[in-house]
């Protein structure tokens, strides 16, 4: 994890598929913003995403699985909204 707290992309190369690193940030669509939720088609963040089933389609629309996703931030940056409709937010810890 690098100090920003993501995931490098390097360590998401070593990783096993049952594997997946609880990074201090999770991804979150904020689905106002998300061109397949505002009547679009886009799947930019699923094709880019490196970490397999963290990010599906359903119903043509983007959905992420929190136990799955990493932090890492690929999402956010390739989203191509006018304003990136992926943000990372605190973890919350289970107790």
């Amino acid at each position: 994890m690098n100090p920003s707290g993501r995931v490098s992309r390097r360590a998401l190369l070593f990783l096993r598929q049952d594997e997946t690193p609880q990074a201090p940030s999770v991804a979150v669509i904020r689905v106002w913003k998300c061109l397949a939720h505002t009547g679009g088609f886009c799947s930019v963040c699923v094709e880019h995403c490196p970490v397999a089933g963290a990010i599906t389609l359903e119903h043509g629309k983007p959905r992420i699985a929190l136990d799955r996703c990493t932090g890492c931030g690929v999402c956010i940056d390739a989203c191509p909204a006018p304003e990136p409709a992926i943000q990372a937010v605190a973890r919350r810890r289970s107790s």
